[in-house]
């Protein structure tokens, strides 16, 4: 599994992972619309991971995604919708704390 998290990384961002850790965290969720490219696909499951990386340029596939954010963690926790997201915030949140990062 550590193959394709370094794989949407880098895919995604552009970003080399330096640690990857696994989680305790899964779930899935729907789309609210359909999508032209993925054929009947309605949704995805994840998994959590998190990762260190370098201090270095995101680079963004915009297929995947049209912008980024560095924010604090009460920033980032206000934007997010979901309680899955919210859920994954704060699981890493945790552990950085615990590690005074």
């Amino acid at each position: 599994m550590q193959d394709a998290v370094k794989r949407e990384l880098k895919e995604e961002t552009g970003q080399f992972s330096l640690n990857i850790q696994s989680h305790n965290f899964s779930g899935k969720y729907l789309y609210k619309k359909e999508f032209q490219d993925r054929g009947k696909i309605i949704g995805q499951t994840f998994s959590l991971y998190s990762t260190e990386i370098k201090n270095s340029e995101i680079v963004l596939d915009g297929r995947e995604h049209s912008d980024y954010l560095w924010a604090s963690y009460s920033e980032a926790n206000k934007k997010l919708t979901y309680q899955n997201q919210k859920k994954c915030l704060e699981i890493v949140n945790e552990i950085l704390k615990k590690n005074n990062l």
